[in-house]
């Protein structure tokens, strides 16, 4: 529902499958597509002449049919249990004039079915990007940005393994056209070395 003053409350439900694992168990049975439930609610405000937004959401995805080794039987797969994710996503967007901001943070808490943090998925997530564009003069398509992303430490599926965090800049310069588009983008300016995942946890 959309108010007068920009406000838009929502509440939305998604079923989904996925076929992630082809072959059999142990006694030849076909694994099934796994499936997956989400739950979220969450509002939006846009100012009036849309230089401003301003969106908040919370949710909630389980995921059921989850093909895991067995334990039981080296080198086959079974289907056990259910893993769930639940966070909050938080997004700012505000321009002043031909300077653009958008910011965005997410928060996760995810649960396996052991109890244990989902392998490879942050709890933590942000970035901060800036883009100047100049609309008129001689700089006119003329465009150039910078930005932060940060990323929380990950853990390797059996809360044993913690693979730290890490914060990157990036950069952009390009020209702009009705015609064309062109652009350098240069990933983690400052050359940073780190490491995105170690553990071998399922």
């Amino acid at each position: 529902y959309r108010f007068d003053n920009g406000v838009a409350p929502y509440v939305s439900y998604a079923e989904s499958f996925k076929q992630e694992f082809v072959g059999t168990d142990v006694d030849g049975n076909p694994f099934k597509p796994s499936r997956g439930a989400q739950y979220e609610v969450g509002t939006r405000w846009q100012s009036a002449d849309g230089a401003s937004l301003v969106s908040l959401a919370l949710f909630d995805i389980t995921r059921s049919n989850i093909t895991v080794s067995d334990p039981a039987n080296p080198g086959f797969m079974i289907q056990t249990g259910k893993a769930t994710s639940r966070g909050v996503e938080l997004e700012l967007r505000h321009a002043w004039g031909d300077l653009a901001v958008e910011a965005n943070a997410s928060w996760l808490r995810t649960e396996d079915v052991n109890g244990a943090r989902l392998s490879g998925v942050p709890e933590r997530m942000g970035s901060v990007w800036a883009t100047w564009k100049p609309s008129e003069g001689t700089l006119a398509g003329f465009k150039a940005g910078l930005g932060v992303r940060a990323r929380g430490a990950v853990w390797d599926g059996s809360d044993v393994q913690r693979t730290p965090g890490f914060g990157l800049v990036d950069a952009m310069i390009g020209y702009e056209t009705e015609a064309y588009d062109l652009a350098l983008n240069v990933r983690n300016l400052g050359n940073l070395s780190y490491v995105t995942y170690c553990g071998g946890g399922a």
